[in-house]
């Protein structure tokens, strides 16, 4: 009878050790198929990347240590998750309703986005026998096949960000929210590559939940699609200033340190700043030298010799705009539209700053001898009416210009902002990135005057952008009446 009685509790012994091992091995197995459905999911990408490699079983001795390994791992994530509970992905319905909020306060639709989507989306089809450029998908970096939900991905990219919108997943990062998410990484946060894929501008509301093949694009989501392609513009754009004012002055301040170096070991003053530095962006000196010949010329000047001049300023003003620090920022075509567009007012300021400086206020060429060298010079020919009012124009500048006594900081700033002004009027290039760059420069010109002529300064500052719009008129009247030789006739002699 007591070993009836004393029989249950070896079972009872047994059921614990037996309940321990099966949750064990439940618990394993959970791990494994979710690890299995990740997989299948990353292999629904067709993306030629996604080299996913087949997982060997486990075998049945490596139970106990794989399930130490998973369980501290889960342990792990759930510290990680009471850190950063609030990294997690916000609720498809809510992202969505979002977007139609943000429908309503957007502009009315331009009847012509429908079409231009739909270009867009369908460009794949004309170009299928042409050969295609690598253009990189913006969430992860890999090969881009197309514009998918308004941004341009690769199939992966695409495929996962369909999946979770249609399955409505919320994703959770165990780290700070800030995961590499590339061509190599990007299958190891799920979080931040939606994030990635929402912060860039894909719209949850194209996604379809039929499941059919895609149309036309609707209106609405065109609309969409057209709001985060300006927002990314202006990103870029903010990005791209702050580049470039960046590159700018850190050039500028190196200079500083390094004349601040030079002065210590020669025992001067050190206190170099950082705009002036700019004067050592100065070539005045090779300018100037080009031009002295032309006063110990024994005869008037020719159209040879002032050609011949002409040439030799045009190469070094090459020469200084290719020196520059924000060359290799700007694109080719806008370089080229510079350096094919801007030589002319160059060489005008250069030849009046030459000018200011053989004369002053008090001996400068008279108006009377200036119209006889224009005569010798068109070898007697009738003078027409215009050519005395460009005269009369050309001198009440030059005499303006002797009494601001340019410095070679303000001329060589007053140069940078004449060959990179916005052009209004013309649109055959893009010339976006002058407007923040002018800014840069306007900026730097700015806090030079303060420093030098504290209260005065807005008014100096002012007097020098209305100069710029002097030179830019007096070249284009010079070019339009074929007078540019007209400043070359003032060198003395």
């Amino acid at each position: 009878m007591s070993s009836l009685q004393s029989s249950p509790s070896i079972p009872s012994i047994i059921s614990t050790d037996y309940t321990d091992d099966l949750f064990k091995k439940f618990k394993l197995k959970n791990y494994h198929t979710i690890k299995s459905m990740n997989e299948d999911d990353d292999q629904m990408n067709m993306d030629s990347s996604d080299g996913s490699t087949t997982q060997s079983l486990i075998a049945e001795n490596d139970v106990e240590t794989d399930f130490e390994k998973y369980y501290m791992k889960q342990n792990s994530q759930l510290i990680d998750t009471e850190l950063h509970s609030n990294l997690i992905t916000p609720d498809i319905d809510d992202l969505q309703r979002k977007e139609k909020e943000l429908l309503q306060t957007l502009n009315k639709v331009d009847q012509k986005i429908e079409q231009h989507l739909s270009l867009i989306e369908n460009n794949v089809q004309p170009m299928k026998h042409k050969r295609k450029p690598f253009i990189q998908c913006e969430v992860c970096h890999d090969k881009a096949t197309g514009i998918h939900y308004g941004l341009m991905t690769c199939e992966g990219c695409k495929g996962f960000f369909k999946r979770t919108v249609q399955n409505k997943k919320i994703y959770r990062c165990i780290g700070n929210g800030s995961c590499i998410i590339d061509k190599f990484e990007r299958k190891r946060c799920q979080y931040c590559r939606f994030t990635k894929c929402l912060e860039k501008g894909m719209v949850t509301g194209a996604v379809r939940y039929d499941r059919a093949p895609g149309g036309r694009t609707p209106v609405n989501i065109a609309l969409l699609y057209k709001y985060h392609k300006e927002k990314r513009h202006d990103q870029n754009r903010e990005e791209f200033n702050n580049s470039l004012e960046h590159t700018i002055i850190s050039d500028a301040e190196l200079k500083a340190n390094i004349e601040n170096q030079l002065n210590q070991s020669l025992a001067m003053d050190s206190k170099i700043k950082v705009t002036y530095q700019f004067v050592q962006l100065s070539i005045l000196d090779t300018l100037f030298d080009h031009l002295k010949p032309l006063t110990r010329s024994p005869i008037p000047l020719t159209d040879e010799l002032i050609k011949k001049t002409s040439r030799l300023l045009i190469d070094s003003f090459i020469s200084w705009y290719r020196s520059l620090s924000f060359y290799c920022l700007l694109k080719n075509d806008l370089n080229q539209f510079i350096l094919k567009n801007r030589w002319s007012k160059y060489i005008f300021l250069v030849i009046c700053q030459f000018l200011s400086i053989q004369y002053d206020h008090t001996n400068l060429i008279s108006y009377d001898k200036c119209l006889q060298r224009l005569i010798e010079y068109q070898q007697n020919q009738l003078i027409s009416s215009i050519s005395y009012e460009i005269i009369n124009q050309f001198l009440t500048f030059l005499l303006q210009l002797i009494n601001l006594h340019l410095t070679n900081t303000e001329f060589t700033l007053l140069s940078i902002l004449i060959v990179i002004q916005y052009d209004k009027t013309n649109k055959t290039i893009d010339q976006n990135d002058l407007i923040s760059l002018e800014q840069v420069y306007l900026k730097n010109l700015h806090e030079y005057e303060n420093e030098i002529r504290s209260c005065k300064a807005t008014y100096r500052f002012n007097q020098l952008l209305h100069t710029r719009e002097q030179i830019n008129h007096l070249t284009e009247l010079l070019f339009k009446e074929s007078h540019f030789y007209l400043p070359y006739l003032l060198i003395p002699y």
